[in-house]
C-alpha cells in the first residue's frame, strides 16, 4: 500500500474514534513539554491520547486492558 493512503486511512480512523496512540521511544524523554502540548491540543479537539512506553508492548496484555479505559466515540 503506498504510504500517503496508508497515512489517510490512519487519519480517518483517528477522526471516527477520536483516538491517537502513541508509542513513546527514549526520544520521547527529552520533549515531554512538547507531547504534553499536543496532547492538550487533541483533547481541546475531543481527541483521546493514549501512551505507550515502546517496552509496554512487551506485555501486550497490560496494553489491552489499557486501550479498554480509554472512551472513544465511534
Amino acid at each position: 500500500m503506498r504510504e500517503d493512503i496508508c497515512f489517510l486511512l490512519q487519519i480517518s480512523t483517528v477522526l471516527k474514534k477520536k483516538l491517537v496512540i502513541e508509542l513513546d521511544g527514549t526520544f520521547h524523554d527529552y520533549q515531554k513539554e512538547y507531547d504534553a502540548q499536543r496532547d492538550r491540543i487533541m483533547g481541546e479537539m475531543g481527541i483521546n491520547v493514549l501512551r505507550l512506553k515502546n517496552e509496554e508492548l512487551n506485555d501486550i496484555e497490560q496494553v489491552l486492558e489499557r486501550g479498554r479505559g480509554v472512551r472513544c466515540q465511534s
